[in-house]
């Protein structure tokens, strides 16, 4: 890996500390996470879920990229999500 792109993704990864560090509230924290998951992954597009088990549900907190619908909530049998879980 060249040393400009290993200190972009040092970049990001201290960007996501700090964040994480600081007073916050729940959405802006998450997608600034998602953001900066996305540029170190590399890609255009991703979402952050919660997952209920005991519902048997999941929820759709963060959307970036994508046509997915934020707030809503599936059941774990559905999706990609509820697959991995």
């Amino acid at each position: 890996m060249e040393a400009a792109s290993l200190r972009a993704q040092l970049d990001v990864l201290g960007a996501m500390a700090i964040d994480l560090a600081g007073q916050f509230s729940l959405e802006p924290l998450l997608e600034r996470i998602l953001r900066h998951s996305m540029e170190l992954l590399d890609c255009d597009s991703g979402s952050i879920c919660t997952v209920d088990e005991a519902a048997g549900t999941y929820r759709k907190e963060i959307d970036l990229g994508v046509g997915c619908l934020s707030g809503q909530t599936f059941p774990l049998d559905e999706g990609v999500t509820g697959e991995v879980v």
